[in-house]
């Protein structure tokens, strides 16, 4: 099940969109139409928390029970925003399938989730197929080496992120963490922990939604949809640039809860003119076979207005063709092709 409208595409009783999502979609995308959109603000929802941390816990403590919650779960929606330069480009959210007959959930956790909007039963229905979603997701990460990932309180989305892209548990310690995420996702920014640093946001201490508040930020759709809290993030992200003048390169890397700095690994040319990474004893192989084509299909999305289903990998396939053409340039970047092995060198495919 995704969530989108694609307006080129939709019969014409699909075109009955409401006066608000048509607002939106003037007044985040008209007249603009990027030719590379270098960061992507992201929201995850996730349907447990089978241990709870105590206050006062040791790092190492948190990130055990972070690594046991998300070890014995998985997302159940992704909401992606592609934004430069603080024109929003478009707004995702992927619905992906859950069955509360064979899935692990609490109880409490789902009846939330229901309290604010999501359809479990439509998810185990329509919802995508999850090992699907994952590989083509996989396949976007490693295309885009050069994406700046921004999310809110995001040790849990990009540990979600992270699982789903690799295919695998989380490491086993902080450290390796750490190492594992600045490899497969590169360039990362905690708006909560640039939250710190700003007069008047009470350290960083505050939700999406409080902080939204004392910036003037308004929201779009519900609140725990992950395309919504995804395109806040985004709205969010661009005030505060705005208004305390912020070099996020400063906090790059510097996730809310761990201590631990995310790293990108340096990319280096070789003599064949193609560009690989520096590769470790410890470097992951995620990725499947990259994405080899382009497609000419520029989207537009609303997501709040419609839910368009697909159940079909052609067209399912089309849409994150669609994101990932989004965030290309005009001269497309490197693609890279990484063995399975983790301890092989990575292969590095030219386009």
């Amino acid at each position: 099940m995704l969530q989108i409208l694609v307006p080129s595409q939709l019969s014409g009783a699909h075109r009955s969109v409401s006066k608000e999502t048509r607002k939106l979609c003037i007044k985040e995308t008209s007249g603009r139409c990027p030719v590379q959109l270098s960061t992507c603000l992201f929201d995850t929802e996730f349907p447990s928390f089978f241990r709870n941390t105590p206050m006062g816990a040791t790092e190492s403590t948190r990130y055990d029970d972070l690594k046991h919650n998300v070890d014995h779960s998985r997302m159940i929606q992704f909401g992606i925003t592609a934004a430069t330069l603080g024109n929003i480009g478009g707004t995702w959210e992927f619905n992906l399938r859950f069955d509360l007959s064979t899935d692990l959930f609490v109880s409490q956790s789902i009846q939330f989730l229901q309290d604010n909007g999501i359809d479990f039963d439509r998810l185990r229905r329509d919802g995508i197929h999850f090992d699907m979603f994952a590989q083509l997701l996989s396949r976007v990460v490693a295309r885009h080496r050069n994406l700046c990932w921004v999310t809110f309180h995001g040790l849990y989305d990009l540990s979600h992120t992270l699982k789903t892209v690799t295919n695998r548990p989380l490491p086993p310690s902080v450290a390796a963490f750490a190492s594992q995420l600045g490899i497969v996702i590169g360039d990362v920014v905690d708006i909560k922990y640039m939250a710190r640093f700003c007069h008047g946001l009470r350290g960083g201490e505050l939700g999406l939604a409080a902080i939204a508040k004392i910036l003037n930020v308004e929201r779009v759709g519900g609140a725990h949809q992950a395309g919504s809290d995804s395109l806040l993030t985004a709205r969010v992200y661009t005030k505060m640039r705005m208004a305390y003048e912020i070099d996020e390169t400063l906090f790059a890397g510097c996730l809310y809860g761990i201590s631990a700095r995310i790293c990108k690994p340096i990319a280096v040319p070789n003599t064949n003119g193609r560009r690989c990474f520096i590769p470790t004893a410890t470097t992951p192989a995620p990725f499947l076979r990259c994405i080899t084509t382009h497609t000419s299909v520029f989207m537009i999305a609303a997501p709040f207005s419609h839910v368009l289903m697909s159940q079909k990998r052609n067209s399912f396939r089309l849409y994150l063709l669609s994101l990932s053409f989004l965030l290309s340039a005009s001269r497309p970047p490197l693609m890279h092709r990484i063995t399975r092995n983790p301890y092989k060198s990575p292969n590095c495919q030219k386009e």
